[in-house]
């Protein structure tokens, strides 16, 4: 069976996050952290909740998978490096790091980088990775 993903395959997005973004999901997903409703002394703005950000970036990156053939997200861990504030872009680059053989399919790894641009140099926001299986067809009968 041929893979329709291959090592070094990668798919990119920007999401623009805005205050009033940030506040809506911040109610939605019950966070009550007042940095996600009121600008937060440090940075003068709201700041994006890390479920907000994980939930964009977990979807886009399933989205990109299941464009290419069905599948079953396995594992994914995020780590926060630097907030992400109202009025940035995170710019996400996941990565095909391998696949392998699974009994169901294939079983792919994914590692994933955030970045937005402050004060006139790319930072990195959060990084990322994850595994899910590539389901193999149903056999037929």
């Amino acid at each position: 069976m041929t893979v329709p993903i291959k090592v070094g395959d990668t798919f990119e997005g920007d999401f623009p996050f805005t205050a009033d973004e940030i506040r809506q999901m911040a109610a939605l997903l019950g966070d009550t952290n007042p940095v996600h409703h009121t600008p937060s002394p440090q940075f003068g703005v709201v700041i994006a909740s890390g479920a907000h950000i994980a939930g964009l970036v977990m979807a886009f990156g399933a989205a990109r998978i299941t464009d290419r053939a069905p599948s079953l997200g396995r594992t994914w861990g995020i780590r926060f490096r630097a907030p992400v504030l109202a009025g940035d872009t995170l710019h996400m680059i996941w990565r095909i790091a391998a696949v392998a053989p699974h009994r169901r399919g294939s079983l792919i790894t994914l590692e994933g980088t955030g970045t937005v641009e402050r004060d006139g140099e790319r930072i990195v926001a959060i990084t990322t990775d994850g595994t899910a299986v590539l389901l193999h067809p149903p056999a037929r009968q």
